[in-house]
């Protein structure tokens, strides 16, 4: 039984002809391998085929091993770098930000009891840090306001049980 001839036994026969023989037969090679895939691509094939996919999960049997071994460190960084690259995450953003679905999804997530609940805690937090600042920088205020008016009125300064420095009455 004779085996068909495939592409590339036919262009290696294409390339090994002389000069104007070898690209007229890559031309005319190329033509109907153009002509055939206009002609499977118009045909219903391609709509079965995706089916097929889909219905097979081929996209998830091939994503599966890529993710679980180690294929992902090989292919992952190039494939990222390349998706930035190319601008897709700002169109894919852009998109997002004219989208009313998007506002109204922020409105939602923004007004939900568990944000606001984290944003008052947070608030919360953040007063009683500021308040303990206000209260040491009013201490210290207070305290050289203090020293100042005892060197002013003459009397001498002492230390007190807690690092304060304070006034010690002057002596008659």
């Amino acid at each position: 039984m004779a085996v068909a001839p495939t592409v590339g036994d036919i262009v290696g026969l294409a390339a090994a002809l002389p000069g104007r023989a070898a690209k007229r037969t890559e031309q005319v090679l190329l033509g109907a391998t153009e002509r055939g895939l206009e002609i499977v691509l118009r045909s219903p094939l391609v709509d079965a085929f995706a089916r097929d996919v889909v219905r097979y999960r081929v996209i998830q049997r091939v994503a599966d091993p890529l993710v679980e071994g180690d294929a992902i460190d090989d292919v992952g960084p190039p494939l990222v770098a390349h998706v930035l690259e190319s601008g897709l995450v700002d169109e894919v953003v852009e998109r997002l930000l004219q989208s009313e679905q998007f506002w109204l999804l922020v409105d939602e997530i923004a007004s939900s009891p568990a944000v606001t609940d984290a944003i008052s805690h947070q608030g919360a937090g953040f007063a009683g840090q500021m308040a303990e600042v206000v209260r040491d920088r009013s201490r210290n205020a207070d305290a050289r306001l203090e020293r100042i008016a005892r060197r002013v009125v003459g009397r001498g300064e002492r230390a007190s049980g807690n690092g304060v420095v304070a006034a010690t009455p002057r002596e008659p």
